[in-house]
């Protein structure tokens, strides 16, 4: 959802199945501030990439799509974090971008959300 040409803007996404994009090294710089993972209950969030995301710099939050089986307790965020604690519900998680800057994300299991104040533009990369 889009709201003028700067207004709100509602989008998904993430780090795709958590699992070949990021284990090669590849995450959302622009918002390393908050991360959502777009995995499956069996599919993605394995260990090896979930250690990557989380040294990932200015990393505050994580959110889950799914709690992932092959990460058990050690790699998965606490549950108020996870859109699925099962695979018998489909519940998404939203990010919303103010026209101020801040990026407002909530769980649509228990719909917890948490606001992230504008950030400072990231440098261009080389």
């Amino acid at each position: 959802m889009s709201t003028g040409i700067v207004g709100q803007v509602t989008g998904d996404g993430g780090t795709r199945c958590f699992g070949a994009e990021v284990s090669t090294g590849v995450t959302s710089a622009p918002l390393a501030f908050m991360i959502v993972v777009n995995n499956g209950a069996k599919k993605g969030g394995m260990p090896s990439a979930w250690r990557i995301i989380e040294d990932s710099p200015g990393l505050e939050d994580l959110w889950q799509l799914h709690y992932s089986v092959e990460g058990a307790a050690e790699h998965n965020v606490p549950a108020p974090f996870i859109a699925n604690l099962d695979e018998t519900t489909s519940h998404g998680i939203r990010i919303a971008a103010q026209r101020d800057g801040r990026f407002v994300v909530t769980n649509g299991r228990n719909g917890q959300s948490k606001t992230y104040p504008p950030r400072r533009a990231l440098a261009a990369r080389p």
